[in-house]
């Protein structure tokens, strides 16, 4: 009587979980930057310094590779699950910063963000295309997405270490 298709049984999780992750990276956006509205003052000098400041080589390695391998952990333990409390970490590091950022910097926050949160985006968005993979399977995802992503994040690691933070930290 009931005909189930593959495709629909197929399609109903992977929506949802999507859709739930984009919620979550949301949520945990807006959170980050309703916090930083509220204790923006005592921080403010951390963030003069940070940006005056090169990247540092293992800052950079574990905000590409930490979710990454947190990530990965989880999926061959069979725990896929915590890639939603990752998103919203994640995303509330990102908000906060941005909105930090913004109050130190305001009128040329916008340069400064480019610069300093380019590590940050960049593994924001990398990340958030892994998981979207990473949930869409139904069994583990192909090496070959584990090795795109680290090859991406180690160029966008160079990137950032031999050429944005040097010249952001010759600017100021």
């Amino acid at each position: 009587m009931f005909l189930k298709l593959p495709i629909k049984t197929r399609l109903k999780p992977l929506a949802f979980s999507s859709a739930m992750l984009i919620i979550l990276w949301c949520m945990g956006l807006l959170l980050g930057l309703h916090i930083a509205t509220v204790v923006y003052l005592p921080y403010i000098g951390f963030y003069y310094a940070a940006v005056g400041a090169r990247a540092a080589f293992a800052g950079l390695f574990a905000v590409f590779f930490l979710p990454f391998l947190l990530s990965v952990i989880a999926i061959r333990k069979g725990i896929g699950w915590i890639v939603f409390p990752l998103a919203i970490c994640k995303a509330f590091v990102l908000g906060f910063n941005l909105a930090m950022l913004q109050f130190a910097f305001s009128q040329s926050a916008w340069l400064v963000r480019i610069f300093v949160m380019f590590s940050d985006l960049t593994s924001g968005f990398l990340l958030l295309w892994l998981w979207l993979v990473i949930l869409s399977n139904h069994e583990a995802p192909k090496r070959m997405h584990y090795v795109a992503y680290s090859v991406l994040a180690a160029l966008l690691i160079l990137l950032d270490y031999f050429f944005i933070s040097p010249f952001l930290a010759e600017i100021l």
